[in-house]
């Protein structure tokens, strides 16, 4: 007979039950966001492929890439994904919004430590693009 006791099994059967229904450990988000311009896209979502196990592979970064670069001004492009990183299944959000100059506005919201990651990335590219080491 097991040591628990009632209570807490029913605890571990609804929290089961809770997770299996995505009602329970639902993951708190972290955002960050950055302009880039057109010929920045490409190196910024091949460095945060290279960061993601799966579900962010070539195709789904050619797609992201494309419909950003395609936007006209105010028009607005959003797709979530299931991605792989550090053992996690995790959500990766990205909004993008066509600013004048042809300058968009990426928002990304993931875990924190997905989203740091992502932050050191665009960064780096950003970085380079102003001639900082």
């Amino acid at each position: 007979m097991s040591t628990r006791s009632v209570p807490s099994r029913l605890a571990a059967i609804a929290a089961v039950f809770l997770s299996l229904a995505g009602i329970a450990g639902t993951v708190a988000l972290k955002e960050a966001s950055s302009k880039l311009a057109a010929d920045e896209l490409a190196p910024v979502f091949g460095r945060i492929q290279k960061l993601i196990d799966s579900g962010f592979g070539e195709s789904e970064r050619d797609v992201v890439v494309s419909s950003i670069a395609g936007l006209k001004p105010d028009d607005e492009f959003s797709r979530e994904f299931s991605v792989k990183f550090g053992g996690h299944e995790i959500p990766l959000k990205i909004h993008a919004v066509m600013a004048p100059r042809e300058l968009a506005v990426v928002d990304f919201a993931s875990t924190p430590d997905l989203t740091d990651a992502i932050r050191r990335e665009v960064n780096s590219v950003l970085d380079a693009r102003d001639g900082h080491r």
